[in-house]
């Protein structure tokens, strides 16, 4: 059976027989939401309904628990599994208790796939302190860290130190300027690189399952909006190596 997001949900809270009905075709099943991260925590309450019974007003009601607390009932009723996927999963976890009350079964949301390291290299300072912030405001609850020459040595070797300590598939991000690509032995399992030249993307790719701890990485190379590279030659050679690989890219 496939459907949305949104059918599925107003299914699951619906007061119509004929709705409801069709949730039986969902029995023993695997039910996958994608893209869970845009289920809203909160919506807002019409004018008229804005009366709480403890004779409080409120502007909005909590959508996430009852929800939560409705997939949970109906997994363990109908025999089913629910997968949230996302790459950017929600901190749900902290409405457990919440749900636990209630749910008539035990809340207990399982991580099937955890997020691999991440390695984001970019050619400016400017850029890589924005990246960093978009990122921990796209992932409050990741691990997030920012390198580049703006650091004390002190600190880089300490942030080093640490993310070296880590294993391949644990959890985090690491944004930095091409100054981790010489000399830094580390290790990620995704790897993303702004436009650079030739031997700076070689470089970045170096650190991508370094150290053969994953079956597989990825590295992705990407042009950003309005690019911009340090001075000297550093643009200059970027553009030829980009000139280069649409050559031949058009004569493969």
């Amino acid at each position: 059976m496939i459907t949305t997001n949104v059918r599925f949900f107003e299914a699951l809270h619906h007061n119509k027989p004929s709705v409801c009905r069709k949730l039986h075709r969902l029995a023993k099943s695997v039910i996958l939401c994608d893209e869970v991260q845009s289920l809203p925590i909160e919506v807002p309450v019409p004018g008229s309904m804005r009366v709480m019974s403890s004779g409080t007003a409120a502007s909005s009601v909590n959508l996430v628990v009852p929800t939560l607390a409705t997939v949970s009932s109906f997994a363990a009723g109908f025999g089913s599994s629910v997968v949230f996927a996302t790459a950017t999963q929600p901190a749900f976890r902290k409405f457990d208790k919440a749900v636990r009350e209630l749910a008539p079964y035990d809340w207990q949301p399982n991580e099937i796939a955890q997020q691999p390291g991440t390695l984001a290299i970019v050619n400016t300072r400017k850029d890589a302190k924005r990246l960093a912030e978009l990122v921990k405001k796209c992932t409050p609850d990741a691990e997030v860290h920012h390198l580049s020459t703006n650091m004390c040595v002190a600190h880089r070797e300490a942030l080093l130190a640490k993310l070296k300590g880590l294993d391949v598939m644990q959890s985090r991000f690491l944004i930095s300027t091409q100054c981790v690509e010489a000399g830094v032995d580390l290790d990620f399992r995704q790897v993303y690189r702004a436009w650079a030249p030739l031997d700076s993307i070689a470089q970045a790719a170096g650190r991508c399952n370094r150290n053969w701890g994953a079956d597989c990485g990825s590295v992705v190379v990407f042009l950003p909006e309005n690019a911009v590279y340090p001075q000297g030659g550093y643009e200059q050679a970027a553009n030829i190596s980009q000139t280069s690989l649409s050559h031949r890219l058009r004569h493969s």
